[in-house]
Order: C-alpha cells, then structure tokens, then sequence
C-alpha cells in the first residue's frame, strides 16, 4: 500500500527554535509507519547549530527540509508590523501556496504547538473547497473587547474568526485566489496591530473557512 505523503510547515527563527524541538518531538512520538512526513522549516536565517539540532529529528519517514524565504521579504514593499512576542516569522506563512506550487494541499503548524496525535489525522479532513481548514479562536467569543475587535475591524462575526496557529491550507485554491498578492496589498495600506497576519488571514479567507473541532 502506497504511503500517505504529508506536507507540513512550520515557519521559526533561531529563537524560537527550542520551542519547535518539542513541536517536532510530538510529530515524532505520534508518526504511523504507513505515512511519511515532510516537514518544511521556513526561515530567513537560521544558525548551524540550531540545524544541526533540527536535523536530528530525521527518522526512516520524517524527512526535515530547510526553506530560507529572504528573497521573498526583498521582493515585499510593505513593512511588517510585529508586536510584543511576535516575530517577522509569523507572516510567512502567507508565501505558502506560492513557495510550494506544485502542493495542492499542506498543514501548517506554530512552532509550540504540541501534538498529542498522529497529524496526519489533520491532513485528512476534507475542507471541500475551501480555502482553510482552522479551529474558532475561543478568546474572541469569551472576551468583549476581542469580539468588537473583529466584528467592528475586521468585520468577521466572533464565531467565524479563527485561529491561525494550526491550518489546514488548501493551496490549490489559494493560488487560484491569489492570496499572497492581496495578503500583500491589504498589508500596504492597513496595518493590523493585534493579531497581524491572521486577522489578514481572518479578512481574506472569509466565508471559505472549514471550521474544525476544536
């Protein structure tokens, strides 16, 4: 029988490396032997040693690859806004379904999150045609000022806005909807200060959304 190939992408710097070690170690803990994992580490520069340290999670069926993603912040003319704890990291994602153009499909994944089963049961909900796969954000819908927030700015109802740290990314459609252009323009012209790239996300990918349990 022909494994199932799963594609997942995990955006991070040097300083958030120790953080994706214990991403990567559940990944591992949970793998099936009847699928192989293709995990892309997206980066604009990352240390020898911390690759090194990746590298180490190499198994017979985790395979670990290095994407370095500066030339298409070159190629940006807007600024990214970051706050607090944030990184630039955060907004590459949005170069996915252009990076990978031959994925028709692919999960992304914040680099702390921690898995509890095999990911390749994510990979397998079908999200139709919709352009994402995500989780309702529980903090918009329990706290006031979030819920105006994203009703009134970002003009998503709180039960539709999610959360973007765990995406089942249907790239096809995405290409075919030009993401990463509009995700682009929206950005040189509005700045998104609480949430960054996934309010962006929330804006774009309205109504195209295949809501997951949480």
């Amino acid at each position: 029988m022909k494994k199932l190939r799963v594609p997942i992408y995990v955006t991070v710097d040097d300083n958030y490396v120790k953080f994706l070690r214990i991403t990567l170690q559940s990944i591992v803990d949970h793998k099936s032997a009847k699928n192989i994992y293709e995990i892309y580490v997206i980066h604009t520069g990352l240390s020898k040693e911390n690759k090194k340290i990746l590298k180490g999670f190499n198994k017979d069926n985790v395979q670990i690859r290095f994407v370095n993603v500066s030339f298409k912040l070159a190629n940006v003319s807007t600024n990214f806004d970051v706050r607090d704890y944030y990184s630039l990291t955060t907004y590459y994602r949005l170069f996915l379904p252009e990076l990978f153009p031959f994925e028709d499909k692919g999960l992304y994944i914040d680099c702390d999150i921690v898995l509890c089963e095999d990911i390749a049961n994510l990979y397998k909900i079908d999200i139709g045609g919709n352009l994402l796969g995500a989780v309702a954000d529980q903090s918009v819908q329990l706290y006031p000022e979030f819920s105006e927030y994203v009703e009134k700015i970002i003009g998503v109802k709180k039960e539709e806005y999610f959360n973007a740290g765990v995406l089942v990314m249907n790239l096809k459609a995405m290409r075919f909807f030009m993401l990463e252009n509009k995700a682009m323009k929206l950005l040189s012209h509005i700045s998104f200060k609480v949430a960054q790239d996934q309010d962006v996300l929330n804006v774009l990918c309205k109504g195209r959304v295949h809501f997951i349990d949480g």
